[in-house]
């Protein structure tokens, strides 16, 4: 079976939590305000700016939660896909040109998330921890944190 899974990993990225803990804290300071601001000197002035500026950190919040919530790594003998939710990368086994193991130090990259380096390093980045460097054909690499990086390069079988 040619598209069935020879390694799965899914989970909940560290920093996403920190975001959720910041829409929260976030929410409960607006919330403050908007109650200091209705019973003392009400302004429209102050409200229109709150409730923009309430609406503009919370969007980013949310959007960064969307689209980084989920880290998963799924491969099998033909394809690997990796990357977060919404925004991930799926290649050919085909293209590898070199699969390795590494050491992933997230202030290497400069923070966590979807990172980019030099434009052809591109890093999918939890944390610090082991990982894998995949370099394609063109000259293109991705390093991305991973549990187990030996099970899923013999699973690749390269």
């Amino acid at each position: 079976m040619a598209g069935q899974a020879h390694y799965l990993e899914f989970r909940t990225p560290m920093f996403c939590k920190l975001l959720w803990a910041s829409l929260c804290v976030s929410t409960i300071i607006f919330a403050s305000v908007f109650v200091i601001l209705i019973l003392g000197e009400f302004s429209y002035s102050g409200l229109a700016i709150l409730g923009f500026t309430f609406l503009l950190v919370n969007s980013m919040l949310i959007w960064a939660i969307w689209a980084f919530g989920r880290y998963f790594i799924k491969a099998s003998q033909s394809n690997i896909t990796f990357g977060y939710s919404h925004w991930n990368v799926s290649i050919d086994v085909e293209t590898i040109a070199l699969i390795e193991t590494i050491e992933i130090k997230w202030i290497k990259w400069g923070g966590v998330g979807w990172r980019v380096r030099s434009g052809k390093e591109i890093g999918y980045i939890t944390g610090n921890g082991t990982g894998v460097r995949l370099c394609i054909d063109g000259g293109k690499c991705y390093e991305f944190n991973c549990d187990n990086p030996q099970e899923l390069i013999e699973g690749l079988k390269i």
